[in-house]
């Protein structure tokens, strides 16, 4: 098992659940984690048996842009299944989401 990882990725999206964060656009902040079997990919230098990052981050934006979330929570738990569901290596995905600018005095908010 080997585990990738995308650290920063960075969506523009709406997601929250005053008024305000419905029509507001903000910047979400990833951390993602996904372990499976790649050796098959690692064994023969094969981006074709791999897991193709751009794939990965293209579906994570397309969900997160196209789906509404009134929390962080849910958000969150959507795109681990979505992994899961449309990535057969993937056996544990682990997800970082996080929001600025959501109270005063703290940098940011989110889930791990």
């Amino acid at each position: 098992m080997h585990t990738l990882y995308l650290h920063g990725l960075k969506v523009h999206t709406t997601l929250g659940a005053y008024a305000y964060e419905q029509v507001l656009e903000q910047t979400l902040v990833l951390d993602v984690e996904l372990t499976g079997d790649f050796s098959e990919a690692a064994k023969h230098d094969d981006l074709s048996a791999a897991l193709d990052y751009a794939v990965v981050v293209q579906g994570i934006r397309q969900q997160l842009q196209t789906q509404h979330f009134k929390l962080i929570e849910a958000a969150a738990e959507h795109l681990a299944q979505w992994l899961l569901t449309h990535h057969d290596a993937l056996r544990k995905v682990k997800i970082k989401l996080s929001k600025g600018g959501v109270l005063p005095d703290v940098r940011d908010t989110g889930i791990m």
